[in-house]
């Protein structure tokens, strides 16, 4: 008895102690529901012996209960959290990715409908060319016009110059022909020995001429203007016999005009006069159209930067390239032995071998013609292509043009036009030529053109 007596003193001792370490537990959790540890791993550890389970007793068993469907509930509570953050946050990456796809369509679309065009050629061509496209494209500024101001009135003077030059050439060669008095034309001597000096008194002495006495000196004496500015254009100022205020043969009063004090350039002065290059590798301008868009760019840069460039102007929808034919019969400043119609020639061939352009159509323009059609009464195209056997002007543009196109080996996409980049209503026209040809097919794929 006395044995068994203290088996259950120490079976209520154990049990108590049991107890009060969950009691006590429980109010901890109470206390800090954040507490580390669950309170079935204490009951695990509490130090019960082997005959502590009294089936008529839950009270253990129900508080673990409890516990364990708090826990339950707690975890799925935070689960049900999870899943409406989880659910918002699908919601959100898939209303993300159906805007990405939109406009991954939409930029497809606009990449389809954006035909870009490559230009070529002639470095003064192309620069006419795209700064016409630029004024019909976006309007000149006013610190734009205020920034040409200086330019225009440089290149108008150095026309000017130029004119006096070969005017004084002529007129030594007039008196010396008839045995003249020289002094009438001392005033023209004057001006152009100021050639490398003040720009003002340039300005003011030309301006000073008497016009109407100038000129009617200079046709008593025989000096016709006309062959004056000829031979000017020629050898110095090709890109003015373009210009339409080429037709009144009078620079003098281009002077006048842009060295008023109230002077502002026009859209003219820009396309004509301003000489500046772009200093970017690439300048380009994109023409708007009805349901699709001209992207034209132009590599202004040194060609031996390709890398630098090259993956800018991957697979164009067309080619364009601008060739002077005026330069028939000069030769390159840096080697007297190369003909600059036959280089461009080779740059021409160069592009069309070129492994990014090999499949695409290429509209060659055969620009200056009217420069070309004058020096061929003074320097006959026979004498700098012997083989020539033509007799009139479209003669010589077939047999210019049979030139280039024996560059193209057997490129059937090679197109041909001949108009005068320097004359605006002709660059309106190549923009049309390049829509009836190099783009065509595109344009067709578009649904523009049948």
């Amino acid at each position: 008895m006395g044995v068994e007596s203290k088996s259950d003193s120490s079976f209520e001792l154990t049990k108590e102690s049991s107890e009060s370490a969950v009691t006590s537990y429980e109010e901890k959790l109470l206390r800090d529901p954040e507490a580390p540890m669950l309170p079935t791993a204490r009951v695990a550890q509490a130090p019960v012996s082997g005959g502590w389970f009294d089936p008529s007793s839950f009270t253990n068993l129900q508080w673990a209960s409890n516990i364990s469907h708090t826990v339950s509930n707690t975890i799925n509570y935070v689960a049900g959290q999870f899943s409406e953050e989880t659910l918002g946050l699908a919601v959100e990456e898939k209303r993300r990715s159906e805007a990405i796809d939109q406009f991954l369509d939409q930029e497809s679309h606009r990449r389809d409908r954006q035909l870009k065009v490559i230009m070529f050629g002639d470095i003064w061509q192309k620069q006419a060319l795209w700064r016409h496209y630029r004024l019909i494209v976006q309007p000149l500024s006013s610190q734009e016009r205020s920034e040409l101001i200086p330019e225009v009135r440089r290149a108008v003077l150095d026309m000017a110059m130029t004119v006096l030059h070969y005017l004084d050439e002529e007129i030594i060669s007039k008196t010396k022909e008839k045995n003249l008095e020289q002094d009438w034309a001392g005033k023209i001597r004057a001006i152009r020995s100021l050639y490398w000096k003040d720009e003002t008194e340039r300005v003011n002495q030309i301006l000073a001429l008497n016009m109407e006495t100038f000129h009617a000196q200079l046709k008593e004496h025989g000096v016709s203007m006309k062959e004056v500015y000829s031979k000017a254009h020629f050898f110095d100022e090709p890109g003015f016999l373009a210009c339409p205020y080429y037709d009144s043969q009078d620079i003098f009063k281009q002077v006048e005009r842009v060295y008023a004090a109230d002077y502002e350039p026009t859209d003219h002065d820009f396309f004509h006069f301003d000489r500046r290059l772009s200093l970017t590798l690439i300048r380009e301008v994109r023409i708007e159209k009805i349901g699709y868009s001209i992207q034209l760019q132009d590599p202004v840069r040194n060609m031996g930067e390709r890398r630098k460039w090259i993956h800018h102007i991957e697979n164009p929808t067309g080619l364009l390239f601008i060739a002077d034919i005026s330069h028939y019969d000069e030769v390159l400043l840096e080697d007297d032995s190369s003909n600059v119609l036959d280089e461009q020639m080779a740059a021409y061939e160069s592009v069309l071998s070129s492994k990014w352009f090999s499949k695409a159509p290429l509209l060659l323009v055969l620009s200056n013609v009217v420069l070309f059609e004058s020096k061929l009464e003074i320097s006959p195209l026979a004498k700098t292509f012997l083989d020539y056997e033509g007799t009139s002007l479209d003669d010589a543009k077939t047999y210019i043009a049979s030139r280039f196109l024996s560059r193209a080996k057997d490129r059937t996409d090679i197109h041909v036009v001949y108009l005068n980049v320097c004359d605006e209503q002709n660059v309106r026209e190549i923009l049309d030529a390049m829509e009836g040809t190099v783009l065509k097919p595109a344009l067709t794929r578009l649904g523009v053109v049948e």
